[in-house]
């Protein structure tokens, strides 16, 4: 398998015209720099589902229906989603800044599969 890896990374090195000494430093900057907008964009996604939810829930509460409710269950169930997008996104995040070259090698033998 280290052959194979090592034949894919020579592969991409070639393509790419760089070397593996550069490869895997400018696959965590691409890496880091794709967590980050997923963090920004979840967070906003977050906040616009928490301020849809919280409108939603006041008007409901005006208008004393409980009928209303069922409005924020889509809201509800994209806060979630977006929770665990942002989960995921941090936990990748925190994996590319502690160790870049292991977060690489896993890529890569993940391209092999």
């Amino acid at each position: 398998m280290s052959s194979e890896i090592n034949m894919i990374i020579d592969n991409l090195c070639q393509k790419l015209g760089t070397s593996a000494t550069f490869l895997i430093p400018e696959l965590a900057k691409k890496a880091i720099a794709e967590n980050i907008v997923s963090i920004i964009i979840t967070v906003l996604i977050g906040r616009c589902m928490i301020e849809i939810i919280a409108r939603i829930t006041k008007w409901a509460k005006e208008e004393d229906d409980c009928d209303l409710c069922v409005f924020i269950i889509f809201p509800g169930v994209a806060l979630v989603i977006d929770f665990l997008v942002l989960a995921f996104s941090v936990v990748d995040l925190a994996g590319w800044i502690a160790s870049p070259t292991a977060m690489a090698i896993e890529q890569i033998a993940s391209m092999i599969k």
